[in-house]
Order: structure tokens, then sequence, then C-alpha cells
């Protein structure tokens, strides 16, 4: 991955507004500018703000940058603990992940049912975003970020993550 606003992390703003309808979030034309805004939004031509009210058909959005607008902020200390893990598991300093290093360190969530996937590929492909056999830091990065977003506690998802890794 490139760390976001790559051709395929686009998506059409009139998807990201259907979406939020289907999940009862609606917003003002103003409060969509806003969200927008912060999602690197990109008009085409012809499309314009004003569209923003007509649903928009040709405007794109970032898709990760909008994930991360809703996600939060990660706190120090969690990014600390996720750092900490990244390092153990890429000891060379490469600067990214092989499959078989994420297979190896996360199979056992797969033992433990903590994961709902039905095989190894399929569990890589929450991590292949890039689709090169590796996982970048940023992308090991944004993941956990997403997982930090599910647990409310510090000390639970900091025991949780060196858990996860075999680091507790």
């Amino acid at each position: 991955g490139d760390g976001g606003g790559s051709r395929g992390d686009r998506v059409p703003v009139s998807e990201v507004v259907f979406i939020l309808c289907q999940y009862g979030v609606r917003l003002n034309g103003d409060q969509l500018r806003i969200v927008f805004n912060e999602c690197d939004y990109r008009e085409e031509e012809g499309d314009g703000h004003d569209s923003i009210k007509k649903g928009m058909t040709k405007s794109t959005i970032c898709l990760s940058k909008f994930v991360s607008f809703f996600r939060g902020v990660v706190t120090d200390a969690r990014r600390d603990v996720i750092e900490k893990v990244y390092r153990a598991l890429d000891p060379d300093g490469e600067g990214f992940l092989r499959d078989d290093v994420i297979v190896a360190s996360f199979s056992f969530l797969l033992s433990q049912d903590l994961v709902v996937v039905e095989s190894e590929e399929d569990m890589l492909d929450l991590w292949e975003w890039s689709r090169d056999d590796t996982v970048s830091k940023h992308e090991f990065m944004e993941f956990h970020y997403d997982l930090s977003s599910e647990i409310d506690d510090n000390n639970e998802f900091q025991a949780f993550v060196a858990s996860m890794w075999g680091l507790d």
C-alpha cells in the first residue's frame, strides 16, 4: 500500500452517502462537506460542491482517510505497543513483514477462533491491501489502529495486542 489516496483507495461519494444512510446516518450538505473535506475530497469536472445534495455521482474521497476520520485518535501508549510489536516481528528493520511472518505470528488466533476467517489465505486478506506478499509498516499500524477503535480501555488494548502476537 501507499498509505492512502491511491486510485484503488478512492470511492465515489455517492456510495459513501448510500452506506451512511443504510446505517441510519443522515448528514446534511454542510455536514457532508466537513467530513468529505477531511477525506481528500476530489471533485470531478462538472460535479462541484453543490452536488453533495444531489448524491455526487462523480466525486470521490479517500476511503482510508474516511475510516481514519471516524476511527478517532490513537493514543501514544497504544501507538507505542503497536510499534514494539512491529519491531519484534521485523528485527532486521526491513520495513515490511512477509506473509510467512504474519501467518506464523498470527496463527494462534485461527486456532482460538478469535478471528472470523476460514483459511490462512482469508487471514492474509485482512493485511494484503497492496497484494505484494508483504505487509508494510503503515499497513500493520493501520490494521491495529482499526482494532484500537474497538477496545475502549488502554490497558486492555495493550494487553490484547501483546497477547495476540505472543509478546505478553
